[in-house]
């Protein structure tokens, strides 16, 4: 399913005859059913694309491919994996590392979208990794995921924004509190580290 940037129409059309071509020689060297592809507002209306149809897809698909060159934070790996997890299934997230959840999912394979072979190649390596290693994978990010729910993390943002505006208006922003990391990135950042 592609989701067409409305920021860059021009730019999302190219890209979107890019897809379709690829699709095409991929139905043509191994048949029409090996890929389905879809784009929202085009083969699938856009009022069509509620949550049930997002949740039955992730069933029903083993991996979950996001390329995009820049998002901030999207909820679509994560709602990929509680359910897959939910149903007790085994699948694999692929994520471009520059998506803002790419950097917390720690069991999704990385690549970058400018480099076309590198995804070729997880792609592959996503599609035929073996069910034990889909699960350890799939396990470690949705601990991930069941610890650090939408909730928890509007809750940090109402308070820090909270404690921002009453340091504002006693006149001590200067000397605020620093934000703390919820969850640790790599070995440079820590949770509960100052930002």
């Amino acid at each position: 399913v592609c989701f067409p940037d409305k920021q860059r129409p021009e730019q999302s059309a190219q890209q979107s005859a890019e897809n379709r071509e690829v699709v095409r020689r991929i139905e043509e060297a191994f048949g029409p059913d090996t890929i389905r592809y879809f784009e929202v507002g085009a083969e699938l209306d856009a009022k069509l694309w509620t949550k049930n149809t997002r949740l039955a897809l992730f069933r029903a698909v083993d991996v979950l491919l996001n390329c995009a060159m820049k998002d901030g934070l999207n909820l679509l790996p994560f709602e990929y994996i509680h359910t897959k997890h939910s149903q007790q299934a085994s699948g694999v997230v692929v994520l471009s590392e520059f998506v803002g959840c790419a950097h917390v999912l720690n069991g999704c394979v990385r690549i970058n979208p400018f480099n076309l072979e590198h995804v070729v190649e997880q792609l592959d390596a996503a599609l035929s990794m073996p069910p034990s290693e889909r699960a350890a994978r799939l396990s470690k990010d949705h601990s991930f995921v069941a610890s650090h729910t939408t909730r928890t993390w509007l809750h940090v943002a109402v308070q820090d924004m909270r404690r921002t505006a009453a340091l504002h208006a006693s006149g001590e922003a200067s000397s605020s509190r620093p934000t703390l990391a919820l969850c640790s990135f790599g070995s440079e950042m820590r949770a509960g580290q100052q930002l």
